[in-house]
């Protein structure tokens, strides 16, 4: 990939002011290297902690810089110079929507639309580099880590990588399991466990899988997550506990759910609260609160579906079809999703690849399904419960 370089002076609006001057922040996940330039103390805090992995080994190649402006008026002046030009609107994978235009070069502008709690907008001529430019510090941390976790996305996927709805794990012995379940079946809570027991948390609700290629592992299939996905509701807070640990000061640009501070008070919470929003945790938070740590990668060694069911004791069993039981979490490929939304002609994702590679998958990887309660079961021997899964005998 070609070095990076500013978006071209052929753009109508200034960019990047001179006095966003301070080296960048750099950051890597998994064979990814990125840059992200800013002036403001709490956004590189931020962004730095939302990306802490135990695996960085960043390469001497960028492959993506976001460079943050802070300027009301470059704002509106990118706006009003879109006002007149063609334009469409364009999808997030995470739902958010963006009026889109041709720049002046080879590049587009990205206005965000309504429902965004932070107004900004997105300039690029190359599709590597990028300029956010917003009108406020406060939300700047979030929309940059949006952004840089989209680009992650969107270069594994072009890479044939699929996504699931699944959390994953590195065991304390070493071996790394994929976890994929529907909302509720302790996807998060048993990452954060096996971090705890001297695992490694790698993902907790997004993951991606790409095929056997240039990084191999005993399979050739790695398990990538995500970075600023990790978030956990009230009910796993509180099985957890970590409500008053987390009752410190606000990192730049989240904000703290209105049960935490109920919960760590009174460690009750009314259902409501329970089924309230969930609290983002960045991966030096998950670190510091529960001695584990996060990887941004690893190679995939089995997978055991979990699912929530009221049960006295966990049950391992194995799923009659194992490719059923994998492609119900599927999420990418998918023609719903407009998985290439930040490429130079947004287009989705053909899937009819997707189902050869899920019948290589499951006849390269182990699969295993656990049901449990995760509220009951979930606690300091997940980890040996999911090593147990993981050497359950086939049917």
């Amino acid at each position: 990939m070609n070095a990076p370089y500013p978006v071209s002076k052929r753009c109508p609006w200034p960019p990047v002011p001179a006095e966003v001057a301070a080296p960048p922040v750099t950051v890597s996940w998994f064979d990814l290297r990125l840059e992200v330039v800013t002036a403001v103390d709490g956004v590189r805090a931020e962004i730095a902690a939302q990306h802490e992995v135990l695996d960085a080994a960043p390469g001497s190649r960028t492959d993506h810089r976001v460079t943050l402006v802070i300027d009301p008026g470059l704002v509106e002046r990118v706006r009003s110079a879109g006002a007149g030009r063609p334009s469409t609107a364009v999808e997030s994978f995470a739902g958010w929507w963006y009026e889109t235009w041709p720049g002046d070069g080879a590049g587009r502008v990205l206005a965000s639309g309504a429902g965004q709690e932070w107004g900004h907008v997105l300039l690029t001529e190359d599709f590597v580099s990028w300029t956010v430019v917003g009108a406020a510090v406060d939300g700047a941390a979030v929309a940059v880590g949006r952004l840089l976790r989209e680009l992650i996305r969107e270069d594994l996927v072009r890479r044939g990588a699929l996504m699931f709805h699944a959390g994953a794990a590195v065991l304390p012995d070493g071996r790394a399991v994929m976890l994929p379940g529907d909302a509720g079946a302790g996807k998060t809570s048993s990452a954060v466990r096996v971090a705890e027991a001297g695992g490694r948390v790698v993902a907790t609700d997004r993951l991606l899988l790409l095929p056997p290629g240039g990084a191999r592992g005993p399979h050739g299939w790695w398990m990538v997550g995500l970075p600023s996905t990790i978030r956990l509701g009230a009910g796993a807070v509180g099985a957890l506990g970590l409500a008053s640990r987390l009752m410190g000061g606000t990192p730049a640009g989240r904000s703290r759910p209105d049960w935490l501070a109920e919960l760590a008070r009174s460690g009750v919470l009314d259902e409501g609260s329970r089924s309230a929003g969930k609290l983002s945790l960045a991966n030096k938070e998950v670190r510091t609160l529960v001695g584990g740590g996060c990887v941004s990668a690893a190679p995939l060694d089995g997978i055991v579906e979990l699912r929530a069911q009221d049960v006295v004791r966990p049950k391992p069993t194995c799923p009659a079809e194992p490719l059923g039981a994998v492609e119900a979490h599927l999420l990418v490929p998918d023609p719903a999703y407009r998985t290439h939304w930040l490429a130079a002609r947004p287009f989705r994702e053909e899937p009819s690849a997707a189902r050869r590679a899920l019948e290589r998958l499951v006849a390269d990887v182990p699969v295993r399904r656990l049901s449990w309660s995760p509220a009951r079961h979930c606690d300091g021997a997940t980890a040996s419960l999911l090593g147990a899964a993981l050497e359950s005998a086939p049917a």
